[in-house]
């Protein structure tokens, strides 16, 4: 798509640069235009499940279309703030809301969850009652992760992420009467890489780390950014801390070289930052045993060795 030519799309009557045929929805994120949206992430097919990032086709006659299944033309003319538009998405919202389980206060993702934040974005129409159904149990037998099928919402981007971007297919997302569920493709508990790809991009901690379940609300948190220590690739890490304790990892969405995909001990092996059998000052062999030093001895004696083997 980068040597298609760039078009003119207009986005509430003012020009927006785009790539023709280049998704609707990245075009318009890339320009600084946030869309309501749960289910999109470039990294995999769109599928528009959640339905929220309607926008009106002012070329189409006011034809309201999902911007993340669509593709920019020329001559395209998009409305995104109308009050059909608008309606629409609080009509798609109100409709989401009865599949999740509305315990906001006490949710390790309190103050980091799409969901909650879409609601207070875009609000939802009252349409009455919501119905009380019975709360399904947890997952509670994987390791490192723990699926809460009464907050999910459906939106299937752990199941895609799994399968398009890491090419592991270790879950998929099952659809019932009563709601949906992730599972495993081999009906045994959770065996896989252990990414965090699916714990990354779920909205609404349907799917959420152990180490998640801090209680310290996503507002209080620090976020610092730094490059993984783990190999030598480089990925990049939002480091989330509080007076100076960390509590979670993330990849950086879009960043280089990795794109925001983690591997399993780039997102939870900090926890060795806690261990008491981390070394607290350096080491140097003596008479075949390492012994501590101090870093002006041992900076010493690495300056001595780097000057012998030149």
């Amino acid at each position: 798509m980068t040597g298609a030519a760039l078009v003119v799309v207009l986005v509430d009557g003012r020009p927006v640069e785009a790539r023709e045929g280049s998704n609707l929805l990245d075009a318009l994120e890339a320009n600084g235009i946030r869309i309501p949206r749960l289910c999109h992430d470039p990294r995999v097919a769109p599928t528009g499940s959640c339905g929220l990032c309607g926008v009106s086709r002012r070329d189409h006659d006011g034809e309201l279309v999902l911007a993340c299944e669509s593709r920019v033309e020329v001559g395209m003319e998009v409305d995104i703030s109308t009050p059909a538009v608008a309606a629409a998405r609080a009509r798609r919202l109100a409709a989401l809301l009865p599949a999740h389980a509305l315990e906001c206060p006490t949710c390790e993702r309190h103050g980091d969850c799409r969901l909650e934040d879409l609601v207070h974005l875009v609000g939802a129409i009252d349409e009455g009652p919501m119905p009380l159904l019975p709360r399904p149990p947890r997952e509670d037998s994987w390791p490192l992760v723990v699926h809460d099928p009464a907050r999910c919402v459906a939106c299937g981007l752990c199941e895609r992420l799994c399968a398009e971007a890491m090419g592991v297919g270790a879950i998929t997302l099952v659809r019932t009467d009563s709601g949906a569920r992730v599972v495993t493709v081999s009906g045994e508990p959770l065996s896989c890489e252990f990414c965090g790809q699916c714990v990354d991009a779920c909205p609404v901690a349907a799917l959420a780390a152990r180490s998640d379940a801090t209680g310290v609300p996503a507002w209080q948190r620090e976020v610092t950014s730094t490059t993984c220590s783990g190999c030598s690739c480089g990925c990049q890490l939002g480091v989330e801390s509080l007076d100076g304790g960390l509590i979670r990892i993330r990849g950086v969405e879009g960043s280089d070289p990795d794109g925001g995909n983690l591997c399993v001990r780039g997102r939870y092996a900090w926890d060795l930052l806690r261990s008491p059998g981390r070394l607290a000052s350096p080491l140097m062999r003596r008479g075949g045993r390492l012994i501590e030093t101090s870093w002006d001895e041992a900076l010493a004696a690495t300056a001595q060795a780097l000057r012998a083997a030149r």
